[in-house]
């Protein structure tokens, strides 16, 4: 079943390319010679990111508890540039919670990107931090905290009217004599420009989340578990002076490709219409979700229909009104401040639920040497 999965995995992404290859060929010559006559190559940079960070989720409904996120995670990095069209980053991902001794998680980083032309990229190892313009029903953004690497590659195709990011990710790896199973994700989420103006623009977003959960080397041997999550819809945006204005109506379908019985339910949809204000650093977005037997394995646990504490309880509908209000503006140099209030009220329980977040995120760049200046 991994190999099947991998196969269709692969196969949705050789299509994709087929389809961005013409706007692809359009560009690559303009742009080579800007590429081949990069200066960047043997530049040795050192970049510091980091957030301190707080994020207070006041849930009381029956599907997901409170808790609250407060901490930091920094990320110290080197980067070498091989020729003009190669890099390499190496360093550490580290997050610690305030009030929990030592740290949450540590990580090595170690990735190699290289592009093959100026539309195409492909990165190995570990691949930054990005939500790859998914939403949030569909990943989480708490991997902002919890989950900031990915192992695995990444291949990006950009043109002058399509973006696409398609990655697979090791989350966990099995082999001979472990009582674990490997669990491996993949997705690809891609943006169409349909048309494009001054003042309007219409855009086809795509979205596909993959999770396998197996290994043939466990022992004891364990049922397999293939779980799909895709979507798509239309983005509408209108430009209003510095007004932005952007309707997203998405449309969602879940399905199970194992026949094991690991989930209550076996496939589903979900609609999630959202309408989004922005205007210079202030946003305000509104949503109504609308689920129907539907899994999101790495979605925010807000819209899941199966209780994260209890077990026995799952709901096959699913209603959540969403309301969120963020503002993110630069205070110093390198320095960001972010604050977001987000409610959603679940009609089923008559209840409003919220989260609050603040956070600092800092990134520093410092060019260390030019180790080899020659092009």
């Amino acid at each position: 079943m991994r190999k099947s999965i991998t196969l269709l995995f692969f196969i949705y992404l050789a299509h994709g390319i087929a389809i961005r290859a013409q706007s692809i060929r359009e560009n690559t010559e303009d742009t080579l010679l800007a590429i081949t006559n990069d200066t960047s190559a043997g530049k040795l940079s050192l970049n510091i990111s980091t957030s301190n960070f707080v994020k207070d989720n006041e849930y009381f409904n029956r599907m997901v508890e409170g808790y609250t996120l407060i901490g930091f995670w920094a990320e110290p990095t080197l980067e070498y540039t091989i020729g003009n069209r190669t890099s390499i980053r190496a360093g550490l991902s580290t997050v610690r919670f305030f009030g929990k001794d030592g740290f949450y998680n540590t990580e090595p980083i170690l990735s190699i990107r290289h592009a093959f032309t100026p539309n195409i990229s492909l990165t190995m190892g570990s691949l930054p931090y990005s939500q790859h313009g998914i939403p949030d029903p569909l990943l989480d953004p708490e991997r902002f905290y919890l989950h900031r690497v990915d192992n695995g590659a990444l291949i990006q195709l950009t043109a002058s009217r399509i973006y696409s990011d398609t990655w697979l990710s090791w989350d966990r790896f099995s082999f001979y004599g472990d009582t674990v199973q490997e669990l491996i994700s993949a997705g690809n989420g891609s943006r169409i420009t349909l048309l494009n103006n001054e003042r309007f623009q219409i855009q086809l977003p795509i979205y596909l989340i993959i999770t396998h959960r197996g290994g043939q080397l466990v022992r004891p041997k364990q049922p397999i578990e293939t779980l799909v999550n895709v979507g798509s819809g239309i983005s509408l945006l209108w430009q209003i002076n510095r007004l932005t204005i952007e309707l997203n109506p998405n449309y969602f379908l879940y399905r199970k490709l194992t026949s094991h019985p690991s989930q209550p339910f076996s496939e589903g949809w979900a609609i999630y219409p959202v309408l989004k204000l922005s205007n210079n650093h202030v946003v305000w977005e509104a949503g109504w979700w609308d689920g129907h037997n539907f899994i999101a394995p790495k979605g925010e646990k807000i819209f899941t229909q199966i209780s994260t504490y209890d077990n026995n309880l799952t709901v096959s509908n699913h209603d959540v009104l969403v309301n969120k209000l963020s503002y993110r503006a630069p205070i110093a140099t390198g320095l960001q401040l972010e604050a977001a209030f987000e409610s959603f009220y679940l009609p089923a329980e008559e209840r409003m639920d919220y989260n609050f977040l603040v956070h600092l995120n800092w990134n520093f760049t410092y060019h260390l040497l030019q180790l080899n200046s020659k092009k």
